[in-house]
């Protein structure tokens, strides 16, 4: 049963990762499945698609196994090209749920399966048919060129007897509008009862405007293309206003990321809080402690002085302007240029308050610590660090304020000019009725005479005369050069980027509306449709590469307890009987600590205070690159050092800060208590306040009482002896892989 559970979820899997492909379709499975299905997926191997070698592969490899039972030789039977169709329900007196497994086979190919299984439990039903009993979970019968696999006898009888036909899927009405607009050639089709779903669990009543949704996936020369459909329940009054797009002509596909253009935002955020504001309190009490937010931080009113603006065409824009962060843009039209022109003044003003009220909180904490002198006024610090302009885009003029982040300090000593980092925020109305707010930092580029009518594939794929409610496109091109050009900034590298982006060029999606009630979304991808199964492949070999790994690996995640490696001792000078051995063990297994040239771990060695921050940022953060941080200042810390990007990260994370003369101190062996306070600063554990440390030697004066009471309290560190810390000990390398490994243990 477990090896079949494995396959069946192994055929999800593989139907989900699909999500670009295409297939015909003929299946009769909606015939068999129940009318109260709550999920009904139908497949299609036969076609290509881009897990399609994957799927043989996977077949193969399984039917070498020689202990196959019937059942999972009934699935593996010609599944490169037999159809099949997955679904789900409840039963209603019982609440278990039932699962289906419908597949198309010949009655000479089920008899030939069926003969080499003897010892198959079989029940007679009727004259000619018959039940089979795998196991307590599973139960399979024939009926009509088709096979039904189920975890419930009952199914199977009724199957067996014709009887599912009488109350199947294909009589539903929601999956009979679902079904009639899916698309004709796909490979795959879902189909969610949300109805069904919201019926069963009370607690679900806040999607129960929802009736149904529905995907259906194909490919075609340029791509793929996965059409969506979503019906509202008619009584909830839920409506999404239609439009002719108008606002992307104008906008620049120069360096664009993404675009969005919908219509009155202000009624689809007022349907949907009050939709589900009636079922869901903590949704309600939510906006209402956003609006509040927006008021006590920036004086306004959100509904009125905000959501206002955006009841007609609205546009969200990405754009890449070669900046750390990508610019972000908001146009809409306005009826009031006037009302418009007030509300974005407004915001303006209320951005400027909020800076000058954090400067002020800022100068009243720092005058705790600090002498007047030592810190700028509120006044000062304001001028230094926001800059108001003027900018003309289209021959309007807008209001901008640029903000410098390095510059919004009142501590003096904290004050760099260096850094000139700054962030444009430009807001207004054009003369044309545009309410526009924008972070690009240069504002006059995010229109064009043209619009997005200069992007071949969105040209080639829009059409202009149908009315929608809403239209997105995502430039992948675009958004590859982004994310290369931050690769060494981040964890992640330039090739490892266009790797996975690369084969992808453009996706474009619509929605409309068919009739009062039902939603159509369409979603087209163009890229290289080989590139994409190799990385699909590649994808799915390296999921199995880990799944692999963890089979051989059972790494325990109860606090206090590992497994480590079975039968494995990885260095000469620890054995298996050593109170470190299962530590060490998980470390190396990690990659996060490794031993010496030698093949010893030395346990005992104390850690020096750069390996001990280079072993944490690798048990935090994963594998390193050589991000392009900035220096942590210590004077005895270079660039050239092989711990220079470890120290950086852990001080710019504020997990070490040197010591009073400015140094580091990198070869120093590390204290326990130094030890324990860096791991503290990692923000994934909490004190526990009732409980009390049994150290004689740690006092709630200690600069480092936080620091171990929290990692005690999470049963990451104990003491050398019962009543004893030893806070200024040096850590050893087994004490090292100890509570690295316990703390991840914790986190996860």
């Amino acid at each position: 049963m477990k090896k079949l559970l494995s396959l069946l979820t192994a055929v999800l899997l593989l139907s989900s990762q699909a999500i670009f492909s295409s297939l015909a379709f003929a299946l009769d499975a909606d015939s068999i499945a129940p009318n109260n299905s709550i999920f009904f997926l139908e497949l299609d191997p036969s076609q290509e698609h881009p897990l399609k070698g994957e799927l043989e592969k996977l077949i193969q490899d399984i039917s070498l196994d020689e202990e196959l039972t019937a059942s999972e030789s009934i699935i593996l039977h010609n599944m490169e090209t037999s159809k099949l169709g997955v679904a789900q329900t409840q039963h209603k007196r019982t609440g278990e749920d039932i699962y289906f497994l419908i597949k198309s086979i010949s009655e000479e190919d089920f008899n030939e399966i069926i003969n080499n299984y003897p010892e198959l439990d079989e029940t007679m039903i009727g004259t000619d048919s018959i039940s089979y009993q795998e196991d307590e979970d599973m139960f399979f019968g024939y009926y009509s060129n088709s096979v039904l696999l189920s975890n419930t006898e009952g199914i199977v009888f009724d199957f067996v007897t014709g009887a599912l036909s009488d109350n199947s899927l294909s009589l539903n009405e929601s999956y009979q509008s679902f079904d009639s607009e899916k698309l004709e050639n796909s490979f795959l089709n879902i189909f969610i009862n949300i109805a069904a779903i919201t019926e069963l669990d009370e607690e679900l009543s806040t999607i129960s405007y929802i009736d149904f949704e529905g995907i259906s996936i194909q490919q075609n020369e340029n791509g793929y293309q996965a059409d969506l459909l979503v019906k509202f329940d008619e009584s909830s009054e839920f409506e999404v206003d239609t439009f002719m797009p108008e606002l992307y002509k104008s906008i620049s596909a120069e360096g664009l990321i993404f675009f969005q253009e919908s219509y009155n935002f202000q009624k689809q955020i007022d349907q949907t809080t009050e939709i589900l504001g009636e079922t869901d309190i903590m949704l309600e009490e939510t906006f209402e402690e956003v609006k509040t937010i927006t008021n006590e931080e920036f004086g306004l009113d959100l509904e009125n002085d905000i959501l206002s603006l955006f009841n007609q065409r609205i546009v969200l824009a990405v754009h890449d302007h070669q900046e750390m962060y990508p610019a972000l843009s908001l146009i809409s039209e306005v009826s009031n240029n006037a009302e418009a022109t007030i509300a974005s003044e407004l915001i303006i003003e209320g951005l400027k308050e909020s800076i000058k009220n954090n400067l002020q909180e800022d100068y009243d904490l720092m005058l705790e610590y600090s002498n007047e002198e030592d810190l700028f006024s509120v006044e000062e610090a304001y001028k230094m660090a926001v800059e108001e302009n003027e900018v003309s885009i289209n021959g309007s003029n807008l209001n901008q304020l640029i903000i410098y982040p390095d510059k919004a300090t009142v501590l003096k000593d904290a004050y760099s000019p260096v850094e000139e980092i700054s962030i444009k925020i430009t807001t207004g109305v054009t003369n044309d009725n545009l309410f526009v707010f924008t972070i690009h930092n240069q504002p006059e580029n995010i229109f064009s005479d043209n619009g997005l009518m200069d992007d071949d594939y969105f040209s080639e794929n829009y059409q202009a005369d149908t009315d929608l409610t809403s239209i997105a496109f995502l430039n992948f091109d675009n958004l590859e050069t982004y994310l290369v050009s931050l690769g060494d900034n981040f964890f992640f590298t330039s090739e490892s980027v266009s790797e996975f982006l690369g084969p992808l060029n453009s996706l474009f999606a619509t929605s409309d509306k068919i009739n009062d009630s039902l939603y159509h979304s369409s979603l087209s991808l163009n890229g290289d449709t080989d590139l994409i199964k190799e990385g699909l492949s590649a994808f799915i070999e390296e999921m199995s590469t880990i799944t692999s790994k963890y089979q051989e690996y059972d790494y325990n995640l109860e606090k206090n307890e590992t497994t480590g490696l079975i039968d494995t001792v990885s260095f000469s000078d620890v054995e298996k009987s050593d109170w470190f051995y299962d530590y060490v063990e998980n470390v190396k297994f990690m990659e996060i600590m490794n031993g010496y040239q030698d093949g010893t771990f030395r346990p005992n060695k104390p850690i020096s205070r750069a390996e001990f921050v280079k072993t944490i940022v690798l048990a935090e953060y994963g594998s390193i690159g050589i991000p392009n941080i900035e220096s942590a200042n210590f004077t005895d810390v270079s660039d050239d050092d092989w711990f220079s990007f470890s120290v950086k990260l852990a001080a710019k994370e504020g997990l070490i800060t040197g010591y009073q003369d400015g140094t580091f101190r990198p070869n120093q062996s590390i204290s326990r208590a130094e030890a324990a306070t860096i791991i503290s600063r990692l923000g994934n554990l909490e004190e526990d306040i009732n409980t009390t440390l049994p150290f004689n030697d740690v006092s709630t004066d200690d600069w480092f009482y936080d620091g171990v009471k929290t990692l005690y309290d999470n049963q990451i560190i104990n003491g050398k002896t019962t009543f004893s810390f030893a806070p200024a000990d040096n850590l050893t390398r087994a004490e090292t892989a100890k509570i690295v490994d316990l703390y991840l243990s914790s986190k996860y």
